[in-house]
């Protein structure tokens, strides 16, 4: 996904000479967070991406980030003058719109589990995410390696921010380190095919 060509004249125009949030497959524990966090930081952009894209759940969203001039992507439009967060509400966006964020928030961790983390690192962005992420091997070695970040609440994810938003140099280091990552576990199915040709029998 990071690889393929993709433009999209909304989050293009959204986000540019902005830095930029991406909350990927966020849940309601997640989503306070980031919303605490758009207060301490008024010139912060977010890009959230509800997990559940009920209407429902979309409003409630829409109505928890309303005070920074939120607007549904669907409805760009119609988006407000000043608005810092747009919410995405329909599916198979996400893979590729990690491309115009600088860090990105991956739902799912103050829950059962974290959600993918691969495709954000992939668009070399710092990470942040909840305690439950015991269940992939990623989180473990991508917090090892320096560029994701566990956090428990608002005040967490405001020190981890804190670095990035008032240093470009250590943001960009960041960013670096999430690319090399995944460059350097890259071309697993290689790696198994291979393995596999010396265990089957020649013909």
């Amino acid at each position: 996904n990071a690889a393929t060509p993709f433009e999209d004249s909304t989050l293009e125009s959204f986000t540019q000479n902005n830095t930029t949030l991406i909350g990927g497959s966020t849940w309601q524990k997640g989503e306070e967070i980031l919303a605490e966090i758009m207060h301490q930081n008024p010139k912060l952009k977010m890009i959230i991406a509800p997990h559940d894209i009920k209407e429902e759940n979309i409003k409630r969203v829409a109505d928890l980030f309303k005070p920074f001039g939120a607007f549904r992507y669907s409805k760009a439009k119609n988006q407000p003058p000043e608005s810092r967060v747009c919410i995405i509400d329909n599916i198979g966006l996400l893979s590729r719109l990690y491309r115009y964020g600088d860090m990105a928030y991956i739902g799912g961790a103050f829950g059962k589990g974290i959600h993918n983390s691969l495709e954000a690192a992939a668009y070399g962005l710092p990470l942040f995410f909840g305690p439950h992420h015991h269940t992939f091997i990623e989180p473990a070695l991508m917090l090892k390696e320096g560029f994701a970040t566990e956090i428990r609440n608002a005040s967490d994810l405001q020190k981890a921010l804190d670095p990035m938003l008032n240093d470009k140099a250590h943001l960009k280091n960041q960013q670096k380190q999430a690319r090399e990552f995944v460059q350097t576990n890259a071309g697993s199915v290689d790696k198994i095919m291979l393995s596999l040709k010396t265990l089957l029998p020649t013909q």
